[in-house]
């Protein structure tokens, strides 16, 4: 309807598109367009403008994250600030969440958290998703020169904060999130290495370079030994500082990642064992009745058997499995037409339950 939110969903995947599609319809504010690939969801985008994207990482020759790039950079209908959602499988949720922050991905939702789509929906078109956010840096150094250096370096990618003392600097990390800080060796009174020391010792993951003077690989390797993810020689080097700061946050990233990722095979083994504890004492359970329990495929041929099977007909379950069950009948071929009929009404589900009564063959008896 014309009223409605024109809203691109972009995934390869049916069974997830469909319950999207299914769980935002619900809303009956948004015009959905969905699409399967990076491809037609170009075409698309050239043609309409989009108040929201969601899309998988994986969407074809342009992935999620360039096709991000591309609606930044303004070159399509859509404003260049429309929310992007991107969604990701379970086990990729920090690392996804982590390089968003460099392409301008407002949100990441997991599949398994596809039924939070709606709330993210109305996030963003009544208090506006934030873009997640770029890098947080905190460098503590009583260097002036160095600071204008790395504050003009940092400005246009990163939200760089600076401080002069250890003692300041260590109050500011107890109270403010940052992907990572960066330690000046040459703090007054020697103060660096007592920072690193308490910095690693409340928080034991937490990313800390140290700047260290060129060339004292002494100073370097008994700073790592005393829990610094990196270090960068000063005078320092652009390229080098950036490559450090992006693998340094990337790497407490790849570390949270790896619990979740150790989580997740918990549950599943957890689940796994719940599992063959019930499917232990369901087979006990089947295997003490007296009555036969079966299971058939969509073609009426038996795919299970308990052993009751066995001792009421004398077939075997091997010999039985995959046969039709029809070809166990013993009945006339009138008694067998009608079993078959309704058979097939439960095997089709126009019915789910049914009552017949007729004579099964035994072995010793066909």
């Amino acid at each position: 309807m014309d009223n409605k939110i024109p809203l691109l969903l972009i995934s390869p995947d049916l069974r997830a598109r469909e319950a999207l599609l299914n769980k935002i319809s619900s809303l009956q504010m948004f015009d959905v367009h969905t699409v399967m690939d990076s491809r037609q969801a170009i075409s698309k985008l050239k043609q309409l403008d989009f108040r929201f994207i969601i899309s998988e990482i994986n969407i074809g020759e342009i992935d999620a994250w360039r096709l991000s790039s591309l609606i930044r950079s303004d070159i399509y209908i859509c404003n260049k600030k429309t929310p992007i959602v991107l969604i990701t499988d379970t086990h990729y949720e920090r690392i996804a969440e982590a390089t968003a922050k460099s392409f301008g991905i407002n949100a990441v939702l997991a599949k398994s958290d596809s039924a939070a789509v709606n709330e993210i929906l109305a996030d963003a078109f009544s208090t506006s998703l934030p873009v997640i956010d770029k890098l947080k840096i905190l460098t503590i150094s009583s260097n002036e020169t160095l600071n204008s250096q790395l504050e003009s370096l940092f400005a246009p990618r990163y939200i760089a904060e600076f401080t002069h003392s250890a003692k300041e600097g260590l109050s500011i990390i107890r109270q403010t999130f940052f992907d990572l800080v960066i330690v000046d060796a040459s703090l007054e009174d020697e103060a660096a290495m007592p920072l690193l020391k308490t910095i690693t010792y409340e928080q034991s993951d937490f990313p800390v370079v140290m700047l260290v003077p060129r060339n004292d690989t002494e100073a370097a390797e008994n700073f790592l030994v005393h829990g610094a993810s990196d270090f960068i020689y000063e005078p320092i080097n652009p390229v080098r500082i950036f490559n450090i700061c992006e693998r340094t946050a990337r790497r407490n990233d790849f570390m949270i990642s790896n619990i979740q990722f150790a989580e997740k095979v918990q549950k599943l083994e957890e689940s796994e064992q719940e599992y063959k504890r019930l499917s232990s004492a369901h087979t006990q359970l089947l295997g003490s009745i007296s009555s036969v329990v079966m299971e058939l495929d969509q073609s009426g041929n038996i795919k299970f058997l308990n052993p009751a099977w066995f001792r009421l007909t004398g077939y075997t379950i091997e010999e039985s499995l995959n046969k039709s069950l029809l070809s166990f009948l013993d009945a006339s071929e009138e008694e067998s037409i009608h079993f078959s009929n309704k058979l097939s009404d439960l095997l089709v589900k126009s019915v789910y339950f049914n009552t017949e009564e007729v004579k099964i063959k035994t072995k010793h008896s066909a």
